[in-house]
């Protein structure tokens, strides 16, 4: 009888969904909602509130990792899997929408795609995005991982893949997991040398940017104004 009422609920729950999207769900009830592809018979609104109560937000629930939800009462391995897929699902997403065959016309164009995407994204890391004469994005590869001052950017990697992809301009970007749009020292003189050592092959960094808290800092024009200090 209880586990019949739980299929009642749920149905309920699936329906209100296809009828209305999330746009009436409480967090709780949109965990309640994924946890049902994971735990197939259990009531699983506890489970939602002591995840949230735990974590603090919904979005802190899926960027909290696999490894850390296996340590929660009520989570095994398919919830693991499960919620660990939806940061990277939603920023596969983004970026496939946000490029597509896309020309980036503005600067506020490139932001949006830098911020779609490093959503989710826990590790620092510097990513480089090619682009041909019409700024149309050609590719893009992460070129280093980790902090990026414990290494120098080799200029020769970048040189690499921008003539592998006959690129015309190209773009660095790395974002900050911590918050802050700040740059170092190291970002800004890294900048400076990229952009000088790429002008004699025909080559253009168009910007190295940082992307922190869904917001973008453009560095190569304060790095070329410190240096006329």
């Amino acid at each position: 009888m209880k586990e019949n009422l739980h299929e009642k609920h749920r149905q309920r729950t699936r329906e209100r969904f296809l009828q209305n999207g999330l746009e009436s769900f409480n967090d709780h009830q949109v965990l309640e909602l994924m946890l049902f592809f994971s735990i197939p018979r259990c009531d699983t609104n506890e489970t939602a509130h002591r995840l949230l109560n735990k974590y603090g937000s919904l979005s802190a629930v899926f960027d909290a990792g696999y490894s850390d939800f296996l340590k929660q009462n009520g989570v095994g391995t398919n919830t693991a899997t499960l919620f660990s897929i939806i940061p990277e699902l939603a920023r596969r997403y983004m970026i496939d929408k946000s490029t597509g065959k896309r020309v980036f016309k503005t600067m506020d164009d490139i932001t949006e795609l830098l911020i779609n995407h490093f959503i989710g994204q826990s590790e620092e890391y510097v990513e480089l995005f090619m682009f041909d004469a019409s700024m149309k994005l050609i590719a893009h590869t992460p070129i280093q991982k980790g902090d990026p001052n414990s290494t120098s950017l080799n200029p020769q990697i970048i040189a690499e893949s921008v003539f592998e992809h006959n690129a015309v301009n190209f773009l660095l970007a790395h974002n900050h997991p911590s918050g802050s749009l700040e740059p170092s020292d190291f970002d800004l003189s890294v900048t400076r040398e990229i952009y000088r050592a790429f002008l004699p092959m025909n080559k253009r960094l168009i910007d190295h940017i940082i992307v922190a808290g869904g917001e973008c800092n453009l560095l190569l024009q304060k790095s070329l104004n410190i240096e006329k200090e």
